[in-house]
């Protein structure tokens, strides 16, 4: 109990300072650009990408994708391994044990020309001020776990950047039970605000600091694409059957300590 008010304390203490902080390192962005304009990433901190929107060769390459993961996806050893395997548990050294990445059987180009998309970099675009740059692409398949919710089942903001937009195309349904990608709405609007000390909160912690209609969880059909500015709390929930398919793009601006020469892919 004590360490609990003890942290309450600190968290409060310390909120001006990283307002003040975080005002004073937006200045640095200026020099890309800061041609704003409003739309439900810069309000909400979300939006969902309409597929009709994309011109013929953008929507080529996004089926392209779509595809290739429909052809191999029944041949996927990370498909077919049983749901609780140790061996699976034992091979994630980040403690994400409910995950396995497939990037691997899409080809790179492909996924550098769906990351690439006109009509998506366009809304990043709007929201950033300036032209995103390209720092990561994954995809990664998450399963039911043994293990209680931890890491990115919990909620979190991300450190990739003050200026960080991640694209999330689901492969598979997803629903209530499967994991969905759960966002806390405006929260992006005041990142100096946290609900743990630790970096990551439960649902309870969250509705201390936010109103408890501002999580939304979305339940969608495959094919979605979803954009989040990360910086807002997030996370996947934790699955309790089937799996989840996920293809992930992080976009972020030429400040970001992740990017480097190439774009990553893991």
């Amino acid at each position: 109990m004590y360490r609990d008010h003890l942290s309450s304390l600190l968290i409060y203490l310390k909120t001006p300072l990283r307002y003040f902080k975080y005002k004073f390192s937006l200045l640095q962005y200026i020099k890309f650009g800061s041609n704003k304009i409003s739309n439900s990433l810069t309000k909400l901190g979300w939006m969902k990408i309409d597929n009709d929107k994309m011109d013929k060769e953008d929507k080529k390459i996004f089926y392209e994708i779509i595809n290739s993961y429909e052809k191999l996806k029944n041949n996927l050893e990370s498909v077919k391994k049983d749901l609780y395997s140790k061996e699976f548990e034992l091979n994630n050294s980040d403690n994400k044990y409910f995950r396995s990445s497939i990037t691997h059987i899409f080809d790179k180009d492909l996924l550098i020309k769906f990351a690439n998309n006109k009509h998506i970099l366009s809304k990043i675009t709007d929201c950033f001020g300036f032209k995103p740059e390209i720092s990561d692409i994954s995809c990664w398949i998450d399963k039911p776990s043994s293990h209680k919710e931890s890491v990115t089942q919990l909620f979190h903001r991300d450190p990739d950047d003050l200026k960080v937009i991640k694209l999330f195309l689901y492969l598979n349904d997803v629903d209530v039970n499967n994991g969905p990608f759960t966002y806390v709405e405006k929260s992006h609007l005041s990142p100096w605000k946290i609900a743990n000390i630790s970096g990551r909160a439960n649902e309870e912690e969250i509705n201390r600091i936010y109103p408890e209609n501002n999580i939304i969880k979305f339940t969608e059909p495959k094919n979605t694409i979803i954009l989040a500015d990360t910086k807002g709390y997030h996370k996947g929930t934790i699955l309790k059957k089937d799996k989840r398919v996920l293809l992930n793009v992080v976009y972020v601006s030429k400040h970001s300590y992740k990017l480097k020469n190439k774009i990553n892919f893991y």
